[in-house]
This record gives C-alpha cells, sequence and structure tokens, in this order.
C-alpha cells in the first residue's frame, strides 16, 4: 500500500522489465467503482489508540516498533497491523482481507466507544499532516527528462500523474520548480551513499545551501480572522479557508517570501490545529529563511482571482504574517509517533 504514483512506478516495472510477476491492484476506493476492494484499510489515531488497539486485540498485544508489522487476531480475523500514527499519536493502520471489513470495523467501533471513538473519513486523514509534518504527495519527477519518456507514455490520461492539480499563488512555467528532495521533505536522515538508487548522483552533487528545510509556519491569528471575516459583505473576498483541511488542491503551493521582499520557499499543506487553535502549514524553506520564531509572510489565493478549478471560487490575493516553527510542530507528537505500541505493561 502506497502513494498511487509509487505504484505506478512499480506497476510500470513489472510490465516491462521481464519479470515473471502478476500484478494485482487494489486501488483506493475513489479510483475502483466496484465499491469492493481486495483489503479493507483502517487508520486507528488519536490520544487513546493504543488502549483502544489493546481492547480490540485478541491476547497478548505485541509490541510494535515505528514503522514495523505484526500481525494480530481481532474477532477471530487475522488482521495486519503497521505502527503508523499519523496524528502523531500511538496509532496503527489496520489491514486484511476486504470480507472482514465489517466484523473487523465493528469490534474497533465497540472497543473506541467508551472513548469517543468516532468514524471519520478522507479530510480528517487529510488534516494530519499539519500536526505529523508528512509532507504527502510530492509532485513525482517523472514529467521531464527523455529516459523517461516511455514511463510517460505508458501512463494513462486516467491515471493519477495525469489528473493531480497545482494550485496555489506560487507560479512557474518549469515544472521542475515544484519537484523535490528527500531534504525538502524532512527526510534528510534517510539518505545514505551506500548503496545505488535513482537520483544518487543528483542527491550527491546538491551543494548544501540548495537543500531546502522542511518546517512549519504558525499563521498570524489576526490574518486568518482577517480572511474568514472577508467571506462576509461586499468584498474584497479573499480566498475561503476550509476547515479542518485548507489546501484545495494536489499538489497546493503559496509563495513565502521574507521581510526584504525575496522568496524564502513554498508553503504546501495548510489546516486548522484544535489541540492548539492555530492554522499551520508545512513549508520548505531556504535554508536561510529556516531559522525558528523568523517571521515570514505568504501569499494566499490564486493570481488572477483564481483558477479554472472547479472548486476554487472567485477571489483576491492576500499576505498572511507567518512565523517559523518546528516540523513536526510540538515535540511531544515526534515522541509519541516513534514510541512503540503494545507490549507487556
Amino acid at each position: 500500500m502506497s502513494g498511487m504514483p509509487v505504484l505506478n512506478w512499480v506497476h510500470y516495472h513489472a510490465e516491462t522489465g521481464g519479470y515473471d510477476v502478476k500484478v494485482l491492484r487494489d486501488n483506493h476506493s475513489t479510483a475502483n467503482p466496484t465499491g469492493r476492494r481486495v483489503n479493507y484499510r483502517f487508520q486507528l489515531d488519536g490520544p487513546a489508540a493504543g488502549k483502544i488497539f489493546a481492547e480490540a486485540v485478541e491476547g497478548d498485544v505485541p509490541e510494535i516498533a515505528f514503522f514495523r508489522t505484526a500481525r494480530v487476531k481481532i474477532r477471530g480475523r487475522e488482521v495486519l497491523v503497521l505502527r503508523h500514527g499519523m496524528a502523531g499519536h500511538q496509532g496503527v493502520e489496520l489491514s486484511g482481507p476486504f470480507d472482514d471489513h465489517d466484523l473487523v470495523r465493528d469490534a474497533l467501533t465497540e472497543a473506541g466507544d467508551p472513548y469517543g471513538l468516532v468514524l471519520a473519513g478522507t479530510q480528517a486523514y487529510f488534516s494530519t499532516p499539519m500536526v505529523s509534518a508528512w509532507m504527502a504527495y510530492p509532485v513525482p519527477g517523472i514529467y521531464t527528462g527523455e529516459e523517461l519518456r516511455d514511463y510517460r507514455q505508458w501512463l494513462s490520461a486516467e491515471s493519477w500523474e495525469a489528473n493531480t492539480q497545482l494550485g496555489g499563488s506560487f507560479r512557474s512555467p518549469n515544472i521542475e520548480d515544484y519537484y523535490a528532495t528527500p531534504y525538502d521533505l524532512g527526510y534528510e536522515r534517510i539518505v545514505k551513499f551506500d548503496h545505488d538508487f535513482i537520483g544518487r548522483e543528483a542527491l550527491e552533487n546538491l551543494p548544501a545551501e540548495a537543500r531546502r528545510t522542511r518546517r512549519t509556519l504558525v499563521w498570524n491569528r489576526d490574518d486568518v480572522l482577517r480572511v474568514l471575516g472577508s467571506q462576509f459583505g461586499e468584498g474584497p473576498r479573499y480566498k475561503a479557508l476550509d476547515f479542518p483541511v485548507a489546501y484545495y488542491s494536489f499538489n497546493h503551493f503559496d509563495e513565502v517570501r521574507a521581510a526584504t521582499g525575496g522568496m524564502a520557499g513554498v508553503s504546501c499543506h495548510t489546516g486548522y490545529i484544535n489541540n492548539q487553535g492555530d492554522v499551520l502549514s508545512l513549508a520548505m524553506l531556504g535554508q536561510e529563511h529556516a531559522q525558528l520564531g523568523a517571521e515570514l509572510a505568504l501569499t494566499w489565493g490564486e493570481p488572477g482571482g483564481g483558477s479554472r478549478k472547479p472548486q476554487v471560487e472567485r477571489h483576491e490575493q492576500t499576505q498572511i504574517r507567518a512565523t517559523v516553527a518546528p516540523a513536526p510542530y510540538a515535540g511531544s507528537v515526534q515522541r509519541m509517533k516513534r514510541a512503540a505500541v503494545g507490549g507487556k505493561a
């Protein structure tokens, strides 16, 4: 299970690489009109996720380290568990045969009822990046380069890569300006040059000063209230802020500028965090602008009054003041996210 660009890349090589392998796609529900998948997948998260998981599991609960898996029994059915934690708590991702979907879901909801567990959907899922600092779905670097022409031609007109959208105030005629490196996404700790991989030479030759830094931007509350208030009356009316998820495209890029007016980077994911009562966004900033506590400004809204995207209403651009903060925003989130789940007390 992974993002569609990764699945398409693996599928392409399975078909064209001369491998003795069969591909069975289990696309997500919005790309699967049958309403039935090979496997179900649930995300269980929140402050009580660890306790709910322990009560739903039969027998002893195995200790599962961050991003490791284990198999457990729930209502007599085998369930694959990934220690995930999308919202920064002791969360898990659970999957298994689709025939077990209702049985396992009922067991989870019954175990979670005393803790106030509620069923939530995609919007809640994609509000979690602001907490966990997960830079979801970066623009895949496949739109340029002659060596990737065959792959682009293999992709269908219905593919994720053909239908993803660019949105926000940042505009460039060069698609490569939207690409990202592992450093930009906060993955510098896993970049190792002790093995071969696609892009190794480019990363090895990337100057340190060209590496952007992942940061959280805390939006100025007065500016947020000004945007919200603009929705009433004759205007000017700024781009509406939806709660809890305010970014309105995959992929979303807003300009971020320093006090001098120079480009500081781009803001990519925006949303409201109830725990802190703030609007936050995740940004990729030049190192000289990434100091914690620095004051920056981002441009909210699209140029020219908006785009042709049907979900974008006509609006005017405005400036939002923002303060640079760590990513994840709260240190407790990082600690909880990486703590093991389960095990004997």
